[in-house]
């Protein structure tokens, strides 16, 4: 019995002495972070200070709106033309360019047609 409680003791003993140690490991990993951690918005302006200068963003903002104006020019030259007769050797630049000749227009094209007629 006294066996019993002795080891009982020691058993008591080694985890007071495991608990000590994890609180001082605790304490330890707390004042590391206090200490690093930062707020997110301290690292991205840190961080970001070339990425984010004025001039690379009104280059970035020009860039954007040169390429957005040259797909809307290249847009706004599409033309479709509908009620052209379907044949089995349809050529359908030549009779886009009879078509225009009849305008006398000679505009500079390509041309597909987009689907066909049901039977």
């Amino acid at each position: 019995m006294k066996k019993t409680i002795a080891l009982q003791e020691r058993v008591v003993e080694l985890q007071e002495q495991l608990l000590k140690l994890k609180e001082e490991q605790l304490s330890k990993v707390t004042e590391t972070v206090q200490r690093d951690l930062r707020s997110f918005s301290a690292v991205v302006s840190e961080n970001c200070r070339t990425v984010m200068a004025p001039k690379k963003i009104q280059t970035v903002v020009r860039n954007a709106a040169t390429v957005q104006s040259t797909v809307e020019n290249d847009r706004s030259k599409n033309l479709m033309i509908f009620g052209l007769q379907e044949t089995e050797s349809d050529d359908l630049k030549e009779q886009v360019v009879e078509l225009f000749a009849d305008l006398s227009e000679k505009p500079l094209l390509s041309a597909k047609r987009v689907g066909l007629k049901a039977d």
